[in-house]
């Protein structure tokens, strides 16, 4: 499984470097918040950068102890891959999926993401979507709102977050 999971990552990374799509102008994110907002809020901070017109990276750091590095590929829609791991090592999980990006309004947008997911070394496979709406306060600073949700397996779970973002 763990053989598998990470030529799965190498093919979406290498179809996300020779895939076409329409060229956006670079872009760099930073993002702080809160996730799991119940009895016991965690927080999480956030990077992405713009690697080409079409490629960006994710990198994310949570305080349970959870971090995860991702590459999307496309503009407004296209395939993503992500390795997600705590910091102890224990576990490591494969995501592999497409994301859209839709504008809501003239300040208001909404991404979504659905992938198949895997611990890596494990045997199961199982599904997680997500969502994520952005409101711009201004040209640079956005206030984010998502929700996601692991479907498809035993133990499921869902998970929301609430931050701000700050793009240059």
């Amino acid at each position: 499984m763990k053989r598998a999971c990470l030529i799965a990552l190498l093919v979406t990374m290498a179809l996300a470097a020779v895939v076409d799509a329409a060229p956006a102008e670079a872009r760099q994110l930073i993002a702080f918040g809160a996730r799991d907002l119940g009895d016991d809020p965690t927080t999480y901070g956030y990077l992405e950068l713009s690697l080409a017109p079409t490629l960006a990276l994710g990198i994310e750091y949570r305080s349970e102890g959870v971090m995860s590095a991702s590459l999307r590929h496309g503009v407004v829609q296209g395939i993503y891959g992500e390795l997600q791991s705590q910091t102890d090592g224990d576990k490591q999980l494969l995501e592999i999926g497409g994301w859209r990006a839709m504008p809501l309004g003239q300040s208001l947008g909404l991404t979504g993401r659905i992938g198949a997911q895997g611990e890596l070394g494990g045997t199961g496979i199982w599904a997680r979507a997500s969502a994520e709406l952005n409101i711009d306060v201004t040209d640079q600073v956005a206030l984010l709102a998502g929700a996601e949700m692991t479907l498809l397996k035993k133990d499921g779970r869902t998970s929301t977050w609430l931050g701000v973002g700050y793009s240059f």
